[in-house]
């Protein structure tokens, strides 16, 4: 059985005993002793052990992995609730463990909500509701007729909402009893337990570990913060397999803010009982992981829900048995799906904001000052796609209020300062709909575009102004290969050499000998892809971080392609780790940070989400202070091998310094995400902390060969002591030693979903969450095989 592919297994369940008997197939290790059952829809039907079987697993005590209370309760046919106050126990039926409660809950004097909510927990957190864009007030009933229907009326007898097993195509059987579920589902089951009716199968905003969300259903985010009824986004699996956030309602002119790719292969959507969310194929296999996780439902409440902001989030909740020292409130952990970061084209953006949610339309009359008449509204970590048309740097925030109040065109200003640094300061200015007609417009830009490729042909080696027509990139320089050559004095002086391409060190500006630089000369590239470079160019420019070595400009001359970096003096971290003397603990764990902050910039900071494909500590540069600057971004896409273009792994695989960085998804024909560069800087953590190469030919203890077994062994025996022996600063903070190595574990794990993103990464090593003790990093892929 490969790593992708999962058992089927008929899943069942004791409504009365809480001694979970079924296995949880996604993660399934051979050291398991308690066995979590799984309400997993992998059949037509879900099926419930029925009452006559009830003796007979009461034999079970004797099996230590179980324990088993008070016989769960039923709800019986003729059973009703009614709105009353909270603490009324005819309010709510709660579930055998407690954790859940159906039934109705007052939302002050809005009125009162049909619902299913964490009943343990002091903040009553709903899960589902069944009319949540219709209130019923003080009064209203549900009842479980005797026909088996649950039904909601309001105190005048108008049926508000129904639910019954022919809803869900269940025609030819009856109704014998309803349950709560410790999972979070609520059931309507015939005689033999059949599930004819589930909870599960019609999810408001929210998903709860072992739910599913099938073909057509989808999570429809809350309008607001504080308004419950149906919002404006929808996370929707669609019938064609791909999982995407759009609009709601859907139009046909709508463009998806984002999408899981996974257009004819995609069946459902997974939150598995080992708490990640993913897409799988009918076969079971994982196709891509949407919420990674590394916090076990048996210790945390877990909920994923769709919010009002559009943004897909996954938050924990510490249970009483768990000695977490997170604070008993519900604790974001990951938001993977996020609008504010993902629309990464023009496509859809309309005139007012994406899929054209806002209309506003202004003449610009220059006479008209509009400085006087408008204010600024702040808006926190939000942005406006693809409405931008000037940009200053830098500038004070000030500044930029100002300029965009005089300027008739501009409708809001977007200013920002990733770096916090003040030089650093970026303000740009977003238009509004203009009455100009159509075709004039776009004649006059046509235009335009041609006197800007006229302008940039004729002087290629000038500083692109700020102007974002020409290349889309801001300060950057086109250098000529003249330029280049003069630079480096006829390109003699190495810095270094990979397999693709030599760096020399040059002056670029000789009236300014301080202006050195590293220029990157390609030796193998594709003969017709200058287009190719050239957006690879642009997309390696725009970001902007000050852990990434800063590209200053290129050259795209004929067969002559390279890069203009700042120079880094003080080598690599490869040259700081390995060489002679030992660096200082203190030294290797700032630099390790500054570039985890770096590469968890690549992964969720850029407007375009960028996969390095090659971190190592050959490509962790150091500046004049030392700190990390990561380099060689994105250039696995630019080079070939032996005449034909080259793929990253055959970039990956050729380059003898990439040995031991590359996680086990380049070899398995996986798809390649942000998590290859996870799993590598889980191995430069692990050598950072140890001070030594992941693999040591030359070390006589055979254990101790490679740094990845070694380092788990010593964590597992807790002897991580023995990793650090002849640092005496480190032996100082072998608490942070055993966290860092951990976090080192957890990053290298075989099975990609198990990789904890680089944001959730950082926030580990910066105390921000805690780190639970992690398995061996092929326990997954073994258990399995």
């Amino acid at each position: 059985m490969t790593s992708q592919q999962k058992p089927t297994w008929k899943v069942k369940r004791n409504l009365y005993t809480n001694c979970y008997l079924s296995i949880n197939a996604i993660h399934l290790h051979k050291s398991l002793t308690f066995l979590q059952l799984m309400a997993f829809k992998i059949t037509p039907s879900y099926f419930l052990f029925p009452p006559f079987l009830h003796s007979l697993l009461l034999l079970l005590l004797v099996l230590p992995t179980c324990s088993f209370s008070q016989l769960f309760k039923n709800v019986t046919l003729g059973s009703s609730l009614t709105a009353t106050q909270l603490n009324d126990h005819h309010n709510y039926w709660v579930s055998q463990s407690g954790d859940f409660a159906f039934g109705f809950l007052p939302l002050g004097s809005q009125g009162f909500l049909l619902a299913i909510w964490f009943y343990k927990i002091d903040e009553k957190t709903v899960v589902w509701s069944a009319n949540r864009d219709k209130l019923v007030s003080k009064g209203s009933t549900v009842q479980f007729t005797s026909a088996g229907q649950l039904v909601l009326n309001d105190p005048g007898g108008n049926q508000i909402w129904t639910a019954t097993a022919s809803s869900s195509g269940n025609t030819n059987r009856s109704v014998s009893y309803a349950a709560m579920l410790d999972s979070g589902n609520f059931v309507l089951a015939a005689t033999d337990s059949e599930i004819l009716w589930q909870r599960f199968d019609v999810p408001t905003d929210t998903i709860l570990p072992s739910q599913t969300l099938n073909m057509g259903g989808a999570l429809v985010a809350r309008y607001s913060e504080t308004n419950c009824k149906s919002g404006r986004f929808q996370l929707l699996m669609q019938t064609d397999g791909d999982l995407v956030l759009f609009p709601h309602p859907l139009e046909k002119t709508n463009i998806s803010y984002w999408a899981s790719n996974t257009t004819r292969s995609g069946f459902q959507l997974v939150f598995s009982l080992a708490g990640s969310i993913y897409v799988i194929a009918k076969n079971n296999t994982i196709l891509t992981t949407v919420v990674p996780n590394t916090l076990s439902p048996q210790n945390y409440y877990l909920r994923a829900i769709l919010e009002h902001d559009a943004v897909f989030r996954l938050y924990v909740y510490p249970k009483v048995t768990s000695n977490s020292t997170m604070p008993k409130a519900w604790t974001q952990v990951s938001d993977p799906v996020n609008i504010c970061i993902m629309v990464s084209n023009g496509t859809g953006s309309g005139v007012c904001g994406f899929n054209s949610y806002c209309k506003v339309a202004q003449r610009c009359d220059k006479s008209f000052i509009e400085t006087d008449d408008f204010e600024f509204v702040a808006m926190e970590n939000t942005n406006w796609p693809h409405g931008d048309y000037a940009n200053f740097n830098p500038v004070s925030e000030d500044w930029c209020k100002n300029e965009c109040l005089n300027d008739c065109f501009c409708a809001l200003a977007t200013f920002r300062n990733e770096s916090k640094e003040q030089n650093n300061n970026h303000c740009i200015s977003s238009s509004r709909k203009l009455y100009f007609p159509k075709l004039s417009l776009n004649f006059i830009l046509f235009l335009l575009t041609l006197f800007i490729c006229y302008h940039f042909r004729k002087r290629k080696s000038d500083v692109v102004e700020k102007d974002p027509s020409i290349l889309g990139v801001l300060n950057i320089r086109i250098f000529s290969y003249e330029e280049l050559n003069n630079a480096t004095g006829g390109f003699i002086q190495h810095l270094g050499r990979g397999s693709f391409a030599t760096v020399y060190k040059g002056i670029i500006d000789s009236d300014n000998n301080n202006n050195l630089v590293a220029i990157k000369k390609f030796d193998n590239v594709v003969p017709d892809g200058e287009q190719e470079f050239k957006a690879e160019v642009i997309a390696i420019a725009r970001t902007n971080h000050k852990n990434l070595v800063r590209l200053l400009g290129f050259c795209n001359e004929g067969e002559h392609r390279m890069m203009v970096y700042e120079f880094m003096p003080n080598g690599s971290l490869a040259d700081f780790l390995f060489g002679t003397s030992k660096p200082n603990w203190h030294s290797r764990i700032r630099i390790i940070l500054e570039t985890a902050r770096g590469l968890c910039y690549l992964h969720e900071g850029c407007s375009t989400q960028t996969i390095h494909c090659d971190i190592k500590p050959q490509n962790i540069l150091l500046d004049e202070s030392f700190s990390a600057r990561i380099a060689d971004l994105g250039l696995a896409k630019l080079l070939k091998k032996d005449g034909a273009r080259t793929t990253p792994m055959t970039m990956t695989m050729t380059n003898g310094e990439s040995k031991g960085y590359v996680a086990p998804e380049w070899f398995r024909g996986l798809p390649i995400t942000v998590k290859v560069d996870v799993y590598s800087f889980g191995v430069v953590l692990l050598e950072t902390i140890c001070c030594r190469r992941s693999l040591e030919e030359k070390e006589e203890n055979e254990k101790q060969k490679v740094l990845r077994d070694w380092g788990y062994e010593c964590l597992k025996e807790m002897k991580v002591e023995m990793l650090v022996e002849k640092d005496e600063e480190a032996k100082m903070e072998l608490k942070k030693v055993k966290k860092f190595v951990m976090i080192a574990i957890w990053c290298i794990q075989e099975e990609p979903s198990l990789r904890p993103s680089m944001k959730k990464v950082l926030q580990m090593m910066e105390g921000g969450i805690e780190v639970s003790f992690p398995p061996h990093p092929s326990s997954f892929i073994s258990s399995i095989s």
